[in-house]
């Protein structure tokens, strides 16, 4: 993932390892699995550390590195190329632009749970915008593609 133009990720990996499960839609479902989660800041609101050694001591960072524009989309976008290649499934609690077709794909009982979806909440009153675009396949602009956190100076 790293190029000679910048586009690199510029804070820890995370790996980890779970058993197979029988959840539905646990990335784990029948599978072991190794997880692999990967950190961009993009945030441009300074981030203050308070160092306790004399209790008087305080620095303040950024977590943008070096104060440069970080090019997170697109480090995302190439990241999730590569694992969705190798089969993949996504963390349901982070941004990825999978839509039905490519999820059912990957999860066996995926449309099983589309059906307990549309039975139990029929009128959609307790869906959001990410079962909507993720699970439902809306394609209306509001949905878009990906959704990310708006930036907060």
């Amino acid at each position: 993932m790293r190029d000679n133009h910048g586009l690199r990720p510029h804070c820890f990996l995370e790996i980890r390892f779970s058993d197979a499960d029988d959840i539905w839609l646990s990335p784990s479902y029948n599978q072991r699995s190794c997880w692999i989660g990967i950190i961009q800041w993009k945030c441009v609101r300074p981030v203050f550390f308070f160092w306790r050694e004399a209790y008087s001591t305080c620095c303040f960072l950024s977590n943008r590195p070096y104060g440069f524009p970080v090019p997170y989309r697109l480090l995302f976008e190439r990241f999730e190329r590569i694992v969705t290649y190798h089969g993949g499934r996504p963390h349901w609690a982070k941004t990825h632009s999978l839509r039905p077709d490519a999820l059912s794909a990957l999860y066996p009982r995926f449309e099983a749970f589309r059906e307990v979806l549309k039975a139990i909440d029929p009128e959609g009153v307790f869906r959001n915008e990410y079962i909507s675009r993720h699970i439902i396949g809306e394609t209306a602009p509001r949905f878009g593609e990906r959704v990310f956190k708006s930036r907060q100076i």
